[in-house]
């Protein structure tokens, strides 16, 4: 009750926190470790016969909740323990909903840890900013030297089916990546105190609904910036993309979020066959079966 008497309502906020890790056994990879509390789960599907040899343990990440609404908060934790490999993605597209104060953002905490000689495909869904959300995520991946990382993460700005037209939002986004002991990789993004500027002006997201990222981190980094470069002369987003040593980043910008998850599939689709020749690839199954 406020000093005026008043009844101050507060609302219910949901929180979840996952620790997952995986590690290495003479039949594959198979999961070592799982904590799941409130909101946060895991669930591992099945893999048929003629998959096994060819698809990493597969995770699918749930949050029961339903979405994000300012004051929310979700920890993940994960790991992949010497030569291990597993494949992570989402069961929905995440949405973060319309907040009641700005400036309580739902909040996403996720650390990553990749030992030696260990892969991640780290492949959730899109992430759906609807009008006046408020949300801020900070990513922590530390990979070993010998260990590899191809992440992706896609961001759409309102709901387009219903022609929702974002005036108002707060989303802050850090990432900070260590290969070997190094950081070789750390970047701020900030939507929000300059809406219209940021997602009109030219020299920024020029109209653009809907935007993504995908990173791959690897000593063999630079064996795909070619072949990733030819792909994206085709695009039907607006596209780019550089390595750096150990670190390639590809990013897609289109006002048509079916053109960016086309070239993110076919960006992801060349790097993991060009990684894995002998299977043709091994996130086909997941990313047709979940993503896209």
């Amino acid at each position: 009750m406020g000093a005026e008497g008043k009844i101050r309502h507060v609302l219910e906020r949901s929180e979840g926190h996952l620790e997952l890790s995986f590690k290495n056994t003479p039949y594959g990879t198979a999961l070592d470790d799982l904590y799941q509390g409130g909101c946060l789960k895991a669930r591992f599907p099945k893999i048929s016969r003629s998959e096994k040899g060819g698809i990493p343990k597969p995770a699918i990440l749930i949050n029961t909740s339903g979405g994000l609404a300012d004051g929310d908060r979700l920890t993940q934790k994960i790991q992949l323990k010497p030569n291990a490999t597993a494949i992570i993605t989402s069961q929905a597209a995440e949405r973060v909903y319309k907040a009641h104060d700005l400036s309580t953002p739902a909040t996403i905490d996720t650390a990553i840890t990749i030992e030696e000689d260990a892969s991640l495909y780290w492949l959730p869904q899109e992430t759906i900013l609807f009008n006046e959300s408020s949300l801020k995520r900070h990513y922590a991946l530390d990979i070993s030297a010998s260990g590899s990382c191809l992440a992706a993460e896609t961001l759409v700005l309102g709901r387009l089916a219903m022609q929702e037209h974002l005036t108002k939002i707060s989303l802050t986004d850090h990432w900070r990546i260590q290969f070997g002991d190094k950081l070789i990789f750390a970047d701020g993004f900030h939507l929000g105190s300059n809406l219209q500027q940021q997602t009109e002006g030219a020299a920024l997201l020029n109209g653009a609904r809907a935007l993504a990222t995908v990173f791959y981190i690897g000593k063999d980094a630079e064996a795909y910036l070619e072949p990733v470069q030819k792909i994206l002369a085709n695009a039907a987003s607006t596209a780019g993309v550089s390595c750096r040593k150990n670190i390639l980043i590809a990013r897609f910008l289109a006002k048509k979020p079916e053109a960016v998850r086309a070239d993110l599939s076919a960006t992801i689709s060349t790097i993991d066959h060009i990684k894995n020749p002998a299977t043709g690839g091994v996130t086909s199954p997941i990313t047709s079966r979940w993503i896209f």
